[in-house]
């Protein structure tokens, strides 16, 4: 299958009970994303891309991890959003922690040492999409493997067998996954995923919030690492733990309901403008994204 220049719109619809995402700047306080950021959903993408080509994440290549090496390349070559089909809720939620610990003489022992508030999101189902990029994917994977199985059709089992999102205790199943049909509309038109700020041309009424966000947008907020990244990988600045340090402002386009225990979110349309190098997508299952305007042309 040739991939040059071939571009591949992904949906993959999860169900979930709950999910939480922690922020990696929290410190001691265990807040949490209101939405999956981006990193997260790429980090699915990336993961099946290394089962589906027989790599183990912690397994060297060239020196260096094949799972940050595999997300870097996908970071480089697709955009992940996502899409509430369920309202939502968030509230902390009290969780004992009692991890297994080695103990002189006794062996091992199950010891309750903490207990703490996390920010959890109740939910059904989400949507993620993957705007995906295939050629620039492989050509970066190609620098450390002999071969890469990708596209839909080569690693759809393994994004099936996905089974969290976020931390470990945020168990997911896959009941839908394919690939969509979609249309750029230009640079005005309405989105219900969330985008970068800086990607509008005005400001538009809605929810905002920082989230950690790709090696992609950063090179489009003129990230210098960012930047360098998308030339070539560096072991000293891709770091996957120390990526999520890096954050911008994202328009959410959702609705919020307070209530007297917690707040619930909505999906709500927005009609927006955006900058010279980005247009709006419309997905022939309603879905709205903005992409940078060279995939598409």
């Amino acid at each position: 299958m040739s991939l040059k220049g071939y571009i591949e719109l992904i949906r993959l619809v999860i169900r979930t009970c709950l999910f939480s995402v922690r922020d990696p700047l929290a410190g001691g306080i265990y807040s949490g994303f209101l939405l999956p950021p981006p990193r997260t959903i790429l980090s699915l993408l990336a993961r099946a891309l290394l089962e589906s080509n027989g790599v183990k994440p912690e397994e060297p290549l060239k020196g260096n991890r094949a799972a940050d090496i595999t997300m870097w390349a996908v970071e480089c070559g697709s955009i992940g959003v996502c899409r509430l089909f369920s309202p939502l809720t968030k509230k902390a939620v009290t969780w004992r922690i009692r991890p297994l610990i080695e103990i002189p003489d006794i062996g091992s022992k199950l010891r309750e040492v903490d207990v703490v508030s996390l920010d959890t999101s109740f939910t059904c189902d989400i949507y993620l999409y993957y705007l995906v990029i295939w050629d620039e994917v492989v050509n970066r994977l190609e620098k450390y493997l002999d071969s890469v199985k990708v596209g839909l059709d080569e690693i759809k089992a393994s994004l099936m067998g996905c089974d969290r999102i976020g931390s470990t205790e945020s168990m997911i199943s896959v009941i839908d996954i394919g690939s969509l049909k979609w249309t750029p509309i230009g640079s005005e038109g309405e989105i219900n995923t969330y985008v970068p700020a800086d990607w509008l041309r005005s400001k538009v009424e809605g929810i905002y919030l920082m989230l950690p966000y790709t090696i992609l947008i950063g090179n489009y907020l003129n990230d210098n690492v960012c930047s360098r990244l998308m030339h070539g990988f560096n072991s000293r600045e891709f770091k996957y733990s120390r990526m999520g340090d890096k954050k911008a402002m994202f328009l959410v386009p959702l609705k919020k309901f307070r209530e007297r225990r917690f707040t619930l979110y909505k999906e709500e349309s927005v009609v927006i403008r955006v900058k010279e190098k980005f247009a709006v997508v419309r997905c022939h299952d309603g879905c709205g994204l903005v992409a940078p305007k060279s995939w598409i042309e």
